[in-house]
């Protein structure tokens, strides 16, 4: 399934898409969340966006990914837990993580992405979708209000580095519409 708006691709990627989406999400991360760390991001991204991590991550069958590529540059990617209860919720999936580029920012990308996940969540008969956004985001918490999603919980993200100021999360959850209670 291909989604095509002014030369924008979303595609589904497996494991030998790795070096790819290494690279992308790299950049994406680089391009807006240094500010988060002690070191620039710099022993995180090794731990989480390195080649063979992200090839572990796209060969685990509750793990999807998907590129997207504006004019054959990717631009952003989504990745998605099918199997992440929350609370009393088991049948959810969670949005772990929609990250743009700089050049990929701003246009609507990220309002695609979503849309694809929540395409997933009703394929899987899910209930809820799922995601954690820094408290100290508001243009983020701000653009997942707009696509639905309420807060749910407050939660505390403690990583080897990270700005003790940025450590303070919010849990937000939508409910899909065939599961509208």
């Amino acid at each position: 399934m291909e989604s095509s708006v002014s030369n924008l691709h979303i595609d589904r990627i497996y494991p030998e898409d790795a070096e790819r989406l290494s690279q992308v999400a790299q950049k994406a991360y680089y391009d807006h969340f240094v500010y988060l760390w002690e070191d620039n991001g710099v022993s995180y991204v090794q731990a989480m966006f390195s080649e063979d991590v992200l090839y572990r991550d796209l060969a685990d069958p509750q793990t999807r990914y998907y590129l997207a590529s504006q004019d054959q540059q990717p631009v952003g990617y989504l990745r998605i837990n099918l199997e992440a209860p929350l609370d009393e919720y088991k049948n959810v999936l969670e949005l772990s993580r929609i990250y743009l580029t700089k050049e990929g920012a701003g246009q609507g990308i990220g309002k695609k992405l979503v849309q694809r996940c929540f395409e997933e969540a009703v394929a899987q008969q899910k209930e809820a979708v799922w995601l954690k956004v820094l408290e100290s985001s508001e243009n983020s918490i701000a653009f997942y209000c707009k696509q639905g999603f309420v807060k749910h919980a407050d939660i505390t993200f403690n990583y080897p580095r990270l700005k003790t100021r940025y450590q303070s999360m919010h849990i937000m959850k939508k409910t899909m519409p065939n599961h509208a209670h």
